[in-house]
């Protein structure tokens, strides 16, 4: 074998393992501070009611939705669930945060779990920062109950680093 083949098969087997060391996750928001907590379900967070009010913990799901003007948001889900719990982020946003690929993406949020009242002024603003028709923004009336996650961090997964 000629040295020239020789160098780029060592060079393609040295290249070979680092494929898998590229981070298959992208984190936003805060630094993640609990570093060896296992995450708890959304399913069981949205189950438990106010149990879990005031609490700073971790949170797995999937995206359900993302903020369409700035990606300053999102919904949590999990999968056959109705409901979802809202990721709202502090960290000023300069251009997007969250792109809208993340939708369908297992994601891990830490935070503050709160349970608050949203008012109709504010539901139908994250209506219409979601892309909603203005059929379907009239539609929402009334406050309800609504749980959240503040200062949080997320890490979604399958999403490529930023």
């Amino acid at each position: 074998m000629s040295c020239r083949r020789w160098f780029t098969m060592l060079t393609i087997i040295a290249l070979v393992p680092c494929a898998g060391c590229a981070s298959k996750y992208a984190d936003f928001g805060e630094p993640m501070k609990l570093d060896s907590a296992e995450p708890v379900s959304i399913a069981k967070i949205l189950a438990a009611g106010d149990k879990y009010d005031g609490e700073y913990m971790r949170v797995s799901g999937k995206v359900a939705s993302v903020c369409a003007k700035k990606g300053c948001w999102l919904r949590m889900s999990s999968e056959g669930a109705n409901d979802t719990v809202f990721v709202k982020f502090t960290c000023p946003v300069d251009g997007r945060l969250i792109p809208m690929e993340a939708v369908g993406h297992d994601v891990v949020v830490e935070g503050t779990v709160t349970v608050e009242t949203l008012t109709q002024a504010d539901a139908r603003h994250y209506a219409e920062d979601a892309g909603k028709s203005p059929e379907e923004i009239a539609k929402i009336v009334g406050s309800r109950k609504q749980m959240r996650m503040k200062a949080p961090a997320a890490r979604i997964l399958g999403m490529p680093k930023k």
